[in-house]
């Protein structure tokens, strides 16, 4: 049996030496713009190889890859790899017009995959008009229509692209219902959501159009009120919006309330070295909550108990996790375990974005600074800080690696709301 088998390996062996072939040389045609060293690096290119059929099609797969190119044959003659290509022409200028929105306009730019001096492919033009129809539903256009133009210069094989997005009316809420297991009353839902139905006196308001983002908002609006409730396992199932024929929707909440919980056992975990006496106020939150109605604020109580543990810097390597467990069908035990967090110092704190708002008014509301330990709690108490001035349509953070492994740096990008609109 193992002779039988070592003459199948000699003989796959044989075969695939005899089809691969020894290359000296590349000949390239068809290229305007990627030079022939290019290719090799492109298609990652290996001349110390006898190219297989394998090998071919792995530098065919990594040239496509690359977008450049309509079209590539490969081929072997007397021992030279020729490659025969048709380049992608590429984009000289994108134009989107069409949209008066500043913002939501250069969310679109941002976005797109096609972009000035990239290869212009009608699969990426595909996929980015469907990406800016997405962009404008989400800001509450739904009956948006792209056409898009091509100018083509054949002698720099370029093309000048415009887009056109006619936007169309927005949409507007007619009705806001709720339905399945909800257990409160429409009337009360309503003044939770953000989310509002059209009437004629409300021509500012922006919350009468339909917009996902804002949805998404209202479930977890409809989430944390069910929540304060004691309805511990309440789910939105879903929303969904149907359209009238006079173009207004009629948007939809699913509630299943679920039953109400109370709490039932909450404990501490702390390290051994962690003193007690330190966190006794959260022990009184503790006895007072024993039996009383589950609300999410009163766990949101306690966390913050232990924010003010660390901000008076007793303990400077900090971090704090919550563990729920069910018990008797409708009681909850809560530990919440203290942990020593990695030992790490701020090394640099960096603003970027900030064009209008002075930094100094950013870094007044940072509670983490430089040269201090990174706390895990008081480095995002700084960022929920920054995004509570309300000067900020978007606030995101990074923690990257420092000069020594023992330093992190920060980096803040704000993104400020629009001056001068309503």
């Amino acid at each position: 049996m193992t002779k039988i088998l070592s003459k199948i390996l000699i003989f796959v062996f044989l075969i695939s030496t005899s089809l691969a072939e020894i290359v000296n040389d590349i000949e390239i045609t068809g290229n305007k713009r990627i030079s022939n060293e290019s290719f090799i690096v492109l298609g990652q290119i290996d001349l110390s190889k006898d190219l297989n059929d394998n090998e071919l099609n792995h530098i065919l797969k990594n040239l496509y890859e690359t977008n450049f190119f309509n079209n590539v044959s490969l081929s072997i003659d007397n021992s030279k790899l020729k490659i025969v290509v048709v380049e992608n022409p590429i984009i000289e200028d994108i134009e989107i017009t069409g949209i008066n929105n500043k913002k939501l306009l250069e969310n679109i730019y941002e976005n797109i995959a096609l972009q000035n001096r990239t290869s212009f492919t009608e699969n990426l033009l595909k996929k980015d008009i469907e990406l800016i129809k997405t962009i404008n539903k989400s800001a509450g256009f739904y009956f948006v229509d792209v056409v898009t133009s091509l100018y083509k210069d054949e002698n720099l094989n370029s093309i000048r692209l415009k887009i056109n997005v006619n936007q169309g009316e927005r949409a507007k809420i007619k009705k806001i219902i709720f339905i399945g297991d909800k257990k409160i009353k429409d009337k009360k839902l309503l003044e939770i959501i953000a989310s509002e139905e059209h009437k004629f006196w409300k021509f500012i308001s922006q919350k009468v159009y339909l917009n996902e983002n804002i949805v998404n908002l209202d479930k977890r609006l409809l989430e944390n009120y069910y929540k304060n409730e004691g309805y511990y396992n309440v789910k939105v199932l879903n929303s969904f919006v149907e359209l009238n024929n006079e173009g207004f929707f009629k948007l939809t909440f699913n509630i299943d309330a679920g039953k109400k919980y109370y709490f039932n056992k909450l404990s501490l975990s702390l390290p051994e070295d962690y003193n007690k006496k330190d966190f006794k106020d959260i022990k009184k939150i503790f006895k007072k909550l024993k039996g009383k109605e589950y609300t999410l604020n009163s766990v949101e109580k306690i966390l913050k108990e232990i924010d003010k543990i660390a901000a008076l810097k007793l303990y400077d390597f900090i971090n704090a996790t919550v563990e729920e467990n069910i018990v008797d069908e409708d009681k909850i035990n809560f530990l919440f375990k203290m942990q020593d967090s990695q030992k790490f110092y701020v090394e640099r704190i960096n603003l970027f974005g900030n064009f209008q708002t002075v930094e100094e008014v950013i870094r007044n509301n940072l509670i983490v600074d430089e040269g201090d330990p990174l706390n895990e709690v008081l480095y995002n108490k700084s960022i929920d800080k920054i995004r509570a001035l309300g000067f900020f349509d978007n606030v995101k953070s990074e923690v990257i690696e420092g000069s020594d492994p023992n330093l992190k740096v920060i980096n803040i990008t704000v993104e400020e709301q629009p001056t001068g609109e309503i």
